[in-house]
C-alpha cells in the first residue's frame, strides 16, 4: 500500500542503493552496497535504527526518510 507524503517537512536521513552513479550530492548519508540483498539488510537496520519510514524509487534506490 503506498501512502500519500502530506507532511513536506519530511528529511531524507539516508540513501542506498548498489549504483552511486545514479546519486548526486546532498546532506543524506549514503550506502553503497556490493548487492541487493545486502541493500535491503543494510536499508532494514538503518530504518530500525533511525526509527524512520522507507521508500523505493523505481531505479531500486530506496530513501530513508522522517517527517
Amino acid at each position: 500500500m503506498q501512502r500519500s507524503v502530506v507532511n513536506q517537512n519530511y528529511q531524507i536521513l539516508a540513501i542506498i542503493t548498489t549504483d552511486e552513479s545514479i546519486v548526486k550530492n546532498g546532506k543524506a548519508s549514503m550506502f553503497v552496497c556490493k548487492d541487493e540483498e545486502e541493500q535491503k539488510t543494510i536499508m532494514r537496520e538503518v530504518a530500525v535504527a533511525l526509527k524512520a519510514d522507507v521508500v523505493r524509487l523505481s531505479n531500486g534506490v530506496y530513501l530513508v526518510v522522517k517527517g
